[in-house]
């Protein structure tokens, strides 16, 4: 064997006892004094104790260069002053034994007020550096999601980082994150404890917490615990052979008459949104089984009761496996798309050709689908009567099957800020009579078998709009250039800017536990923006997107060959907005529960 040749770099003094290096090799320890490596000048004498644990990067200099921290042999944080020898901190941190193995001055705190260490759960513990309370737990989930924990027990988090990392034990039973996320989730509390962060931007957060508080009902009543009480009536199997399984559930409440039960699996409500209603029984105990069908793989199966009252039970949960062979889903591919209108002045140009380009990018796409059932809607084709019967069409779909919407045209509100979808009929100054409701849209994948459902919606207006905080007004150009607006000569715009910043903040942060299909559904825009179609791309912005991430798989940003659904709405996130800037893509919906293969 060759071995390279070494080069002597430098000499340092050293005794035999102990000889450490620090901070990537500015500084060393021999016996106890420390050395400045690139002189070998002799800084200080340090009172090291008899043992120090050999983590990486332990013992360790601050970047002000006045103090030393080091484990000793117990597991004590240790802060050293390297101007006067005297112990600044002592704290024991044996509670975190077997996962200690890293420490750093944190650089969260510009100060340099805080250390952080590398915990047994896989996290980052910071701690404050001068009274060594926590301040917080930092964990990574997956490679982009975060979840922040503070001692109280709140916590701020992605919303998958919630999803994925947050579930809670009371009483030896432990709950989905769902259950309690409305009352521990609370980011501004988070911030505030770790006392980094600017005034303004926990009072934002705050504001987006007070916001969620009035879009999910109001907070609960903390001097009524009374909750509806459930539990499986049998044990359901964690693998199985079969792909149907019986879950039976009884449920009773002390005080108030049973409302609805929820069925959910995989995050897709098998009785549709609105639930099982068992209200009219007027009963506060019930027993209820039902046959359910199972797809291959994983299969999560939950169950939620709520009472007259609206107090809701905890949400049980079981896993189950199910082992029958994997086939290929069939897809059903619902395209939509509008450009001719009674009122000619608000014709598009590349509405329908959109719908045309979704239509036949899918429809031979027999390599990932076993059937691809193509429903067109286009132009005047696109009506009330029509989306019946392709509802109809839907419940005949099997439950390991696809639905994809898509649509483009016109979106328009109304004056209480209904949103409409532009039917060729439109009446643009009155929707209601002529427009097809957004609600409508969305109906098609409520109830349906098939539990892998997706809308996307090239239209302006198209993601949520906070009617609490938006106006109508005016708008001068609908065409600018060679770009045209798919509006018409109204638009939106925030009451109050600051309202708006603490709606974003919501949207962003903060899962959305309100009733839905299980559907994700993907807009062009937010709730206030314009949809831009024109020449440079031959098609609405976020179509040109779609069909780039699709077809060029521009999406597949792990480039493994597959486009999951949960990349197309990341790319298309950041895609649409590079090519128009006053235009970002967001989501009405998402099913955080199961990421699916859409190419």
């Amino acid at each position: 064997m060759n071995l390279p040749s070494l080069t002597l770099y430098k000499k340092v003094s050293y005794q035999g006892d102990f000889l450490k290096f620090l901070n990537g090799g500015q500084f060393y320890i021999s016996s106890g004094k420390l050395y400045d490596l690139s002189t070998n000048k002799q800084l200080t004498v340090i009172n090291l104790p008899e043992f120090i644990r050999p983590y990486a990067n332990s013992p360790l200099i601050s970047p002000d260069g006045k103090q030393i921290a080091l484990f000793d042999a117990t597991d004590t944080f240790v802060l050293q002053s390297l101007e006067n020898g005297k112990i600044i901190l002592k704290k024991n941190l044996s509670q975190y034994d077997g996962g200690l193995f890293s420490l750093t001055f944190s650089q969260v705190d510009p100060q340099w007020k805080s250390f952080a260490i590398a915990n047994k759960e896989k996290g980052i513990t910071l701690f404050n550096l001068q009274t060594g309370e926590e301040r917080c737990q930092i964990y990574s989930i997956g490679l982009e999601d975060i979840l922040i924990t503070i001692p109280s027990g709140y916590y701020m988090a992605t919303r998958r980082g919630a999803f994925e990392g947050v579930s809670f034990v009371q009483d030896g039973q432990v709950y989905d994150f769902a259950q309690f996320d409305f009352q521990y989730n609370r980011p501004d509390l988070v911030l505030e404890h770790i006392g980094v962060s600017p005034p303004a931007t926990i009072e934002a957060f705050r504001k987006a917490y007070e916001r969620r508080v009035a879009y999910l009902g109001g907070k609960p009543d903390s001097n009524d615990h009374n909750v509806p009480s459930l539990q499986f009536a049998k044990e359901l199997p964690i693998f199985t052979n079969e792909d149907k399984v019986e879950v039976a559930i009884k449920t009773q409440d002390a005080k108030e008459l049973l409302d609805v039960i929820h069925v959910y699996v995989n995050g897709i409500p098998l009785y549709g949104k609105a639930g099982y209603s068992i209200k009219n029984r007027k009963t506060r105990a019930f027993q209820h089984s039902i046959n359910l069908t199972l797809t291959p793989g994983d299969n999560r199966v939950e169950v939620e009761v709520f009472n007259v009252k609206l107090q809701r039970s905890q949400r049980i949960q079981s896993m189950v496996r199910c082992e029958t062979p994997t086939v290929k889903p069939n897809l059903h591919l619902i395209s939509i798309g509008v450009s001719q209108y009674a009122e000619s002045s608000k014709n598009l140009l590349y509405a329908g050709k959109d719908a045309q380009g979704v239509h036949d990018l899918f429809a031979g796409k027999t390599d990932l689908y076993g059937k691809v059932n193509l429903y067109a809607l286009w132009e005047k084709d696109f009506s009330p009567s029509n989306l019946e019967k392709v509802k109809q069409a839907l419940m005949q779909t099997k439950e390991s099957d696809q639905v994809i919407v898509f649509y483009a045209g016109h979106g328009v509100v109304d004056s209480a800020l209904n949103y409409y979808l532009g039917s060729s009929n439109l009446n643009f100054n009155h929707p209601a009579g002529s427009g097809i409701r957004y609600e409508q849209l969305e109906a098609l994948l409520d109830g349906i078998p098939a539990r892998q459902r997706l809308m996307m919606l090239d239209a302006c207006f198209s993601g949520e709009i906070d009617k609490s905080n938006a106006k109508r007004i005016q708008v001068e150009n609908t065409v600018v250039g060679s770009v045209r607006f798919r509006t018409s000569d109204l638009g939106l715009v925030p009451n109050n800017t600051a309202y708006e910043r603490s709606f974003n903040l919501m949207r962003e942060w903060f899962a959305d536990l309100r009733p839905n299909t299980g559907a994700t559904i993907l807009s062009s825009t937010s709730g206030l923006q314009q949809a831009a179609e024109g020449e440079q791309w031959k098609n609405g912005v976020f179509t040109w997107c779609l069909l780039e991430g699709l077809k060029g798989k521009k999406a597949d940003t792990n480039q493994d060959g597959m486009v999951m659904l949960s990349e197309l709405r990341d790319y298309l996130e950041s895609a649409v907005t590079g090519q128009n800037r006053q235009q970002q893509s967001t989501f009405r919906a998402e099913n955080l529960v199961v990421d699916w293969r859409i190419w």
